[in-house]
């Protein structure tokens, strides 16, 4: 009997330890799948994202990875010291390697070097930079295979979800969401000039955004070029439209030239005294004129004895026949739309009563 039972006993031993350790080692798979499987750990799998392998990625999360992987930092070499400054970002422009910056991160120095995703240094050449539109543009001889051109959108709505991408405080390939706050937005530059056509966003920005790409989550393309923020969720970015025109022009011809009027002009508003009697809930008044300006040899084609040229008060209502109400959209009309030497048609009112005028634009 007390045989009997002691091989009973072995018995229920043997099977309890089979089963604590067919337990135990497939708890041990289980977990060693999922934690291989995330990136935690395993030698075949880094800690990083590969967008090729993972499916489970969004059409977003590729967009934002391309975005990244054409982004740099730009760094300056500064010649009071041995070291390089992180002046701050730049995207991969076009084909020819060129890189798309600020004008402030440049800043006019010698020598630069970009900086790519996976840790690529390569020196760059100075193409050209424009300092009223904040916008320069560098060279390298050659990129990494993953950094390609980024698409350039050519307009954005209020509401667009993007990403701000570049190396704020030196922390590279850094990234920051939030949505187009507005457009046609104008920011001062110097004394008596501003950007027009700006891109509002209450994405994050910081010391070393500035030159990187704001990015439409919903193509993955340029919709901005990052410049500066004015405040908690206050950020502004160099409309896609413009760099795109301005840095053309600074890859053919290593500057852009600017058209103007030669005026400075009030926009009109119900407050202004003296007004009451003209018939309009909107316009550019004319408050003065440069001396040897476009605007004192003025074709008037009608009204022969008005006058040859504008005049104090006239107010601007149209030019080539698009609506003008604010000074940022007449900025924006001749940066974007006109070259210096074209010929615009102003639409005016001088005392009540509209004319047309012929203005030949000279270089600002």
């Amino acid at each position: 009997m007390n045989k009997d039972l002691s091989y009973l006993e072995f018995f229920v031993l043997l099977t309890s330890v089979f089963a604590i350790t067919i337990g135990v080692g497939s708890a041990f798979f289980v977990m060693g799948f999922i934690i291989t499987d995330s990136g935690i750990i395993g030698d075949d799998k880094p800690n990083v994202y590969n967008v090729e392998q993972d499916n489970s990625l969004t059409d977003s999360d590729k967009l934002l990875s391309d975005s990244m992987d054409s982004t740099v930092s730009v760094l300056v070499d500064d010649p009071d010291s041995d070291d390089l400054q992180n002046q701050g970002s730049g995207f991969v422009y076009t084909t020819e390697n060129h890189i798309v910056t600020n004008e402030h991160v440049t800043n006019s120095s010698e020598d630069f070097y970009v900086e790519f995703r996976d840790g690529e240094w390569e020196e760059a050449e100075l193409i050209g930079e424009d300092n009223d539109t904040d916008i320069a543009v560098l060279q390298v001889d050659s990129t990494p295979d993953y950094a390609e051109p980024l698409p350039i959108s050519d307009s954005v709505d209020r509401g667009t979800g993007v990403y701000a991408i570049g190396s704020p405080s030196n922390l590279s390939q850094s990234v920051s969401d939030g949505i187009v706050s507005g457009t046609d937005r104008s920011m001062e530059v110097s004394e008596g000039y501003s950007i027009p056509d700006m891109v509002q966003t209450d994405a994050a920005l910081n010391p070393g955004n500035s030159g990187g790409p704001l990015i439409s989550k919903e193509d993955g393309s340029v919709v901005g070029v990052n410049r500066a923020t004015e405040g908690e969720n206050l950020g502004f970015a160099v409309s896609s439209s413009l760099m795109d025109r301005v840095a053309q022009s600074l890859i053919d011809n290593g500057e852009h030239a600017h058209s103007h009027i030669g005026i400075s002009t009030i926009e009109y508003s119900p407050e202004l005294e003296n007004y009451d009697d003209i018939d309009i809930e909107k316009g550019l008044i004319v408050a003065d004129m440069l001396e040897d300006s476009p605007a004192k040899e003025l074709d008037l084609k009608i009204g022969e004895d008005q006058g040859d040229d504008l005049t104090q008060n006239d107010i601007i209502k149209e030019v080539d026949g698009e609506r003008i109400t604010t000074n940022e959209e007449l900025s924006s009309y001749l940066l974007l739309e006109t070259s210096p030497k074209d010929t615009i048609e102003l639409t005016i009112l001088r005392d009540g009563e509209e004319k047309n005028m012929e203005l030949t634009l000279d270089v600002r």
